[in-house]
């Protein structure tokens, strides 16, 4: 089998017809359509064997055993044969996740749950005036989505792991499993945020993800966390497509914001904060601080508050650290804490 990234031209026979049945399909048809950690658990079912990926779903009978773990032969009747009647588009968004979390079911009970999902899927019909496809959910779809584009980041704060020095390919997600994330969520997904725990400016051509808001008519609310130190031109993109804008900033003392933020120069965001605040000026709630409170910075809470009024930011989110310890000061300077945050409501409200 051919190493990652799969093909999506090996897929281009079910893309136009993704209603054909899942059973005669082959499995390097559906790969390329999988997210990197269902594609992995597949790869691993399929013993990695170029041959076997060639050969259709229907007659994969032996990669099913495996990846029922030993199910009775009756129940593994039961899923091959539902094969014939799920089409491959139903497939990649419901039995393939399903296969991965049944890898982490106690295997006595791998059966009930098999029998369970094959009854929901024989239950289960387009609900009115729909065409069915990514309209049948077996579950509520959720209505909050974090997609985490990337794992690089260009920074190495101190209270933070994703340090890579820069854009990493290997650890970002793939232009159509981004929009395979939208197609399959976005429809009933009320908030999505592009999250911050890798620096998603960093990503190349990212205006190509976010054309897939628009081409798969996602129409809620929009959010992305950022270090500020992309070109304002790609903020000022952003803002027209109708982002919420979450600038990571932990500190209004330039000294502290780069020793906490190491890579980032004070002056040069504080800039670019000052201009994205001017584009923002109609709707400045849709530019926010969120301030990671430690020990360490405990004492910037207010002035932080005081930056973005000054700045044309209409909001400051608070998040507390998460350390290994437990963070045993936040309780004994407990009324410190809420001291410093009532200061800073009754700055905000000011």
């Amino acid at each position: 089998m051919r190493a990652e990234p799969f093909a999506l031209d090996d897929a281009r026979r079910v893309l136009a017809h993704p209603d054909t049945p899942a059973a005669y399909t082959n499995w390097v048809e559906v790969l390329p359509l999988t997210g990197t950690e269902d594609r992995t658990h597949l790869g691993n079912l399929l013993e990695w064997s170029h041959r076997t990926a060639r050969t259709p779903l229907g007659a994969s009978r032996p990669v099913f055993e495996r990846a029922l773990r030993g199910v009775p032969e009756d129940l593994l009747d039961a899923w091959m044969q539902a094969l014939a009647s799920a089409s491959v588009e139903d497939f990649v968004d419901h039995h393939v996740p399903f296969l991965r979390n049944l890898s982490t079911v106690s295997p006595d009970q791998t059966g009930g749950w098999v029998r369970e999902f094959l009854a929901a899927q024989e239950g289960r019909g387009p609900p009115p005036g729909a065409d069915g496809g990514l309209q049948r959910a077996l579950l509520p779809r959720p209505d909050s989505v974090l997609v985490e584009i990337t794992r690089s980041c260009n920074f190495a704060c101190t209270m933070c792991s994703s340090r890579t020095g820069g854009f990493l390919p290997e650890r970002t997600m793939l232009l159509p499993v981004f929009g395979e994330i939208v197609r399959v969520f976005g429809p009933a997904a009320k908030s999505l945020r592009i999250n911050g725990y890798g620096e998603t400016t960093l990503v190349p051509d990212l205006h190509r993800y976010l054309d897939c808001l628009d081409e798969f008519r996602y129409r809620g609310l929009r959010e992305i966390i950022t270090n500020l130190s992309a070109p304002l031109p790609v903020y000022e993109d952003l803002y027209a497509r109708g982002f919420v804008l979450l600038v990571s900033w932990d500190a209004a003392d330039p000294a502290l914001f780069e020793r906490i933020r190491v890579g980032a120069d004070y002056r040069v965001l504080e800039k670019r904060l000052r201009a994205l605040g001017r584009v923002a000026a109609a709707q400045r709630d849709r530019v926010g601080l969120l301030f990671t409170l430690q020990e360490s910075n405990l004492d910037e809470v207010v002035p932080v508050v005081r930056l973005a009024a000054k700045a044309g930011v209409g909001l400051v989110l608070l998040n507390m650290v998460k350390e290994a310890d437990g963070s045993p000061w936040m309780e004994s300077r407990f009324e410190e804490i809420t001291a410093r945050f009532a200061q800073a409501e009754e700055l905000a409200l000011a």
